[in-house]
């Protein structure tokens, strides 16, 4: 009896795993998207870079992206809301792109039109923060 729930749990799991996450025209600009942080890279111009935790580096852990407003909305670890505007939106093959500046820096933000993998820099002239992470829509 054991060994057959086991395996019913398994099976379950297995299905779960091999049924695709989203799919693609989930992540073409149509849908809100709620994006998670999950690991960053810092990098200086002439010393190099060092992976860090995304919150350690003031990142936010959650994105929300509103495309009909065109603003990212982000809630820091203090409470405080920052909201970024969408400059713009590319929809591309594989990625969709999304391009804005705030507070002096460049922001950039690729989202996996298949899977919803997302990375995404931020950047001026001598510094670049690499953030890997990943998108759901909103429903």
């Amino acid at each position: 009896m054991k060994r057959r729930r086991v395996i019913e749990a398994f099976l379950v799991v297995a299905t779960c795993l091999s049924a695709p996450i989203a799919q693609a025209d989930e992540f073409d600009g149509s849908r809100s998207l709620l994006c998670a942080t999950m690991s960053a890279m810092e990098c200086f111009e002439g010393k190099g870079c060092d992976i860090r935790h995304p919150m350690d580096l003031d990142l936010p852990q959650f994105l929300r992206i509103n495309f009909g407003t065109k603003q990212i909305t982000t809630i820091r670890t203090d409470g405080e809301q920052r909201v970024a505007k969408i400059a713009s939106v590319s929809d591309g093959k594989s990625a969709l792109v999304i391009q804005g500046v705030q507070r002096g820096m460049g922001w950039t933000i690729s989202i996996s039109k298949s899977v919803g993998k997302m990375s995404a820099t931020v950047s001026d002239r001598e510094y670049v923060a690499v953030v890997f992470g990943a998108c759901m829509t909103e429903k």
